[in-house]
């Protein structure tokens, strides 16, 4: 056995190999290849707080983008549409959220004049607008009040499809019949019944095993027509009718690193080459050219190489027709995480430390989400869709998955057989070959969108003549960095602005000028696109709960009270304050008072950015290469390393030679990912510091410190501001607010206020840097309940993680 494992490997590697050197021969191969490369694609997720609302509360969310073929943080798009529907598909509120390398977050009010009921949360991004809508990111949610209780709809009328495995039925070859059975609200329904032929002889019964899905097998006869026939419904329906030459194709997924596949034919001396291709997410992973014979043909192929998630298991005619297709999944699930507690049981009000630990202390690189909320007032419970489900699979699948986090249910020994059972039942997918083929040709109309774009034009102060070679300026001094973009105009007038970035409410200053620079000019600007796609086609279900009239009464209750002690104590638990530009993580080391000079004292060295071209980078620290002595920066991508020459000693055991100096944008320490997101076209100057120099920083600059500095307003508009416009624009990234958390000590003037928050704490953008576990903390409430903290997250190289943890508050 060990022998023939050992040969089946090589086999398989080698496979792969000579498939990746064929690719301008096999068609198939290159057909993949062709599109994953000229079709770019991306996912969505949002990690909310929860699932239901009450009118009028604040929806958290944290939202992660990542490419279609692998999972990792895309940086393609910055824009991140999040919308929300009613159930009759009104569009009720719409925004943009600013993803940085894969990250945004926000939050969505939910206006107090909604109705109690079922609503749809939509995300995606511009350039998933060229695909199917179906694979757009789709939550529901749920609105609660004290006077109407919403119902979850579960539908009277049947649906039922039977779908053999492979494909096709063919005479004389038992083969594995699938089939679900859905109400009108697209929900699973438990039924039995029995396969008959034409003259009601039973052949063999079914039953559902979960969610209306199950399978029975079949060995059909030539000249027999099969129908099956439903318990307690007065429903007849014809099976597929046999083909009387062909092939089965039947995978068996149950073992753990490799599966089977069966191929059984009944076609005599056929001369035909056929193909299987094993391919996941646009990318051919396997193939094979079998020498089939009459009966069953047998393959042991090892699943190292498949990815996390759908593959399909296709096998081609010569002319790349589909014969038959197969989906597995495959759940790897490499990296894990934990959540640890010191108890299980915990005071009033009294503070806890969560530690999320990754799974045999391995470092993750990502960033994550938490959301922990009272359980005791809200109807939510564990999630039943979280980041690992929907990565792994809805968001590849067309139809509407119930209950899909389900299926990754380690505990539940039943979870991978009903996941392949989904498999079979649940056929079309996003990187289908019929998909593929048919969306090839198509235009990608809409392209990702790099950050906001204005378009205007510029005319002469009567406004009758357009201005060539004039010049646009843009300020926005409502974010760290200051922002400004400049733009010429063309023969027409006409100016673009690109990646430009403000919010909500900002005040933005606008400057035109002729190309003599004089101001006496007039500035029209486009109407912003308000266009969005149609929710023809979701894949909702509808919601069924399982609740008492008394669950409603509670949830309404609570909330109730928390609106009662708001209004008498003017405390709200859902208080925040502006973060404005989000991507700033670290502590402001001094106050800012206008007075950008050398607070810190005199610096090693000082690049004016004033005398530097800065059009050829693409972000600060490339401007920065080889300009300051001593410095050595290395850049790919959003990963910078930095080293300063003189950085001598040792810091908490570590060289400094092999630390990395402290980064600041006036005077806020940054993360270096976060500042190669900046335009170098905004800094004003950079100062270093190192050695001796640097000893005002204290432990912080040990290894240097690098200070950048924005350009301030009058270093940018033309005649000091003359001509300069401000003005509100509508069409801004949603801005992000900090989710509050009361803290308690012994003199704290929230000691006297009642503690009745629902939602505990909400921390989304927690990064995880090389590390293997992460702390945070938060406060308990007054109320003797039961907590559920939920953790999810992405890491750079495509991992998706998701944990929850249960705790009590007692006495």
């Amino acid at each position: 056995m060990k022998l023939f494992l050992s040969f089946l490997f090589l086999f398989a590697q080698q496979t792969t190999i000579n498939a990746q050197e064929a690719e301008q021969e096999n068609g198939i191969i290159h057909e993949f290849k062709s599109f994953t490369d000229t079709h770019k694609n991306e996912k969505v997720y949002l990690h909310t707080d929860r699932r239901f609302y009450s009118p009028g509360d604040l929806l958290w969310y944290q939202s992660y983008t990542v490419n279609a073929t692998n999972n990792q943080p895309s940086q393609l798009s910055k824009v991140v549409w999040v919308e929300l529907y009613s159930k009759t598909n009104k569009l009720i509120s719409r925004q943009k959220t600013l993803s940085n390398n894969g990250y945004g977050h926000g939050q969505l009010e939910l206006p107090k004049s909604l109705e109690p009921g079922s609503y749809l949360l939509r995300s995606y991004t511009a350039l998933m607008r060229n695909y199917p809508e179906e694979f757009m990111f789709e939550k529901e949610i749920v609105v609660v009040d004290s006077t109407i209780k919403p119902l979850g709809s579960s539908g009277n009328d049947l649906g039922l499809q039977f779908l053999p495995e492979g494909g096709h039925l063919v005479n004389g070859i038992k083969s594995k019949v699938a089939f679900k059975a859905v109400n009108s609200g697209g929900l699973g329904v438990h039924l039995k019944g029995e396969i008959v032929d034409q003259y009601d002889s039973i052949i063999t019964e079914f039953i559902t095993e979960y969610n209306g899905m199950g399978v029975f097998s079949i060995t059909p006869t030539e000249g027999k027509k099969y129908k099956a026939r439903v318990n307690n419904y007065p429903i007849e329906l014809d099976l597929p009718t046999p083909k009387e030459l062909g092939y089965v194709l039947e995978v068996n997924n149950a073992k753990k690193n490799t599966f089977d596949v069966f191929i059984r034919s009944n076609v005599p001396n056929s001369s035909d080459r056929q193909s299987l291709v094993i391919h996941s997410k646009g990318k051919v992973i396997y193939t094979f050219e079998p020498r089939l014979k009459v009966g069953e043909n047998k393959l042991t192929i090892p699943k190292i190489h498949l990815p996390d998630g759908i593959s399909h298991v296709t096998l081609f005619d010569e002319n790349n027709n589909i014969i038959a297709d197969r989906l597995i999944h495959v759940t790897g699930q490499k990296s894990q995480i934990s959540i640890e507690l010191e108890s299980s049981s915990f005071d009033k009000r009294s503070k806890v430390s969560a530690k999320i630990v990754s799974q045999n202390q391995q470092s993750i690189d990502g960033v994550f989400s938490v959301s922990i909320i009272d359980l005791g007032q809200t109807l939510d419970s564990i999630p039943d869709q979280t980041i690992v489900s929907e990565l792994l699979l809805s968001s590849d699948l067309k139809g509407y998955v119930e209950k899909p986090a389900y299926y990754f249910d380690s505990s539940n020994p039943l979870a991978k057989s009903h996941l392949d059972l989904l498999m079979l039942v649940q056929g079309w997918t996003r990187f289908s070959w019929n998909s593929i083929t048919a969306l090839k040709t198509n235009e990608e109309k809409y392209l990702a969108e790099k950050g906001l774009e204005i378009n205007g034009r510029v005319l002469n102060e009567r406004g009758n003549k357009a201005l060539e070679n004039g010049t646009v300026t843009f300020l926005n001094k409502n974010v760290i960095p200051t922002v400004f973009k400049q733009a010429s105009t063309d023969a027409n007038g006409r100016f673009t602005m690109k990646d430009v970035k403000f919010y909500e409410g900002d005040q933005v200053v606008f400057q035109a000028v002729n190309k003599r620079g004089a101001t006496n000019v007039s500035l029209q600007l486009d109407t912003f696109n308000t266009e969005h796609p149609p929710l023809a086609n979701s894949k909702r279900g509808s919601m069924q709960f399982n609740f008492s009239d008394g669950d409603f009464t509670n949830f309404s209750d609570h909330h109730q009270k928390r609106e009662y002690i708001k209004a008498t104590y003017e405390f709200d638990s859902t208080k925040f304050r502006d973060l404005g530009e989000y991507v700033i993580q670290g502590k402001k080391l001094i106050q800012r008072h206008g007075n950008r000079g050398n607070v810190y004292g005199q610096s090693d060295y000082t690049v004016d950015f004033r005398k530097i071209d800065t059009s050829p980078y693409h972000n600060p620290f490339q401007a920065l290469q080889g300009r300051i002595p001593g410095v050595k920066i290395e850049i790919g991508g959003t990963d910078v390393k930095i080293s300063l020459r003189n950085s001598v000693g040792y810091e908490n055991n570590t060289p400094l030679s092999q630390l990395m100096p402290l980064i600041l944008l006036d005077n806020h320490a940054m993360r270096y990912e976060e500042l190669t997101s900046i335009p170098p076209s905004s800094i004003d100057r950079v100062e270093v510091y190192k050695g001796n120099s640097a000893s005002a920083f204290g432990s912080e600059g040990a290894a240097g410190v690098i200070a950048f500095y924005s350009k301030v307003e009058k270093d940018i508009l033309d005649e000091d501001g003359k001509g300069a416009i401000s003005m509100t624009l509508p069409g801004g990234y949603n801005r992000p607010l900090e989710f509050y958390s009361p803290q308690y000590y012994p003199d704290s003037e929230n000691n006297t206020i009642p503690d009745q928050r629902l939602l505990l704490h909400w921390e989304p953008m927690l990064f995880f840097t090389n590390e293997s576990q992460k702390t945070i903390e938060f406060y308990n409430t007054d109320r003797e309940t039961n907590v559920l903290i939920n953790v999810q997250g992405l890491s750079s190289d495509g991992s998706v993680f998701n944990a929850s943890k249960l705790y009590k508050i007692s006495k």
